[in-house]
């Protein structure tokens, strides 16, 4: 009899929008965050010669602890949270059209900083990405990013594309 562990296959996308808070360029836009990995899926298939006799799928807790953000945060994995900045607690660089700010919480620290990443619409329209990352941020501290476009106009919209802790 042969007996095959399959582990679970798959990656998380961390394409969420935050649905509150104001940009300088225009509303931002929002979706809801999809279900985050809180247990394994373990398959194990026993086979006799070519015919399956069983199939047994089971349950496994995750042994990663549950990550809470603080309050107005959405998790955005890897214990990091965001949410749109007020729009009076940052500038926008003189050379942008338009720009949007993210506050950051990193519960674990980024020792290469966080990387984010925003899809610039108007109405419909996707009309570019722009990204940057913060410095090094320490375990619990929290950051804004100021992230700013030109040659785009005024009135757009962003949505968070991504949103990434690096390693040193």
């Amino acid at each position: 009899m042969t007996r095959r562990n399959a582990a679970p296959v798959g990656a998380t996308i961390l394409i969420l929008l935050l649905a509150t808070g104001c940009s300088v360029a225009g509303q931002p836009q929002a979706a809801s965050l999809p279900p985050s990995p809180r247990a394994l899926m373990i398959t194990t298939t026993e086979q006799q010669s070519t015919t399956v006799t069983a199939v047994t799928t089971v349950e496994v807790p995750s042994s990663e602890p549950a990550f809470s953000p603080p309050p107005g945060f959405d998790d955005w994995g890897n214990h990091v949270g965001a949410r749109w900045s007020d729009q009076t607690t940052f500038t926008c660089a003189d050379s942008s059209d338009s720009c949007w700010g993210v506050d950051l919480y990193s519960e674990r620290g980024c020792a290469g900083g966080i990387l984010v990443v925003l899809d610039v619409f108007r109405d419909q329209t996707k009309l570019t990405v722009i990204d940057g990352t913060t410095a090094a941020v320490a375990p619990g501290a929290r950051v804004t990013i100021v992230l700013g476009q030109t040659g785009n106009g005024t009135g757009l919209s962003a949505r968070i594309a991504t949103i990434s802790c690096l390693d040193a």
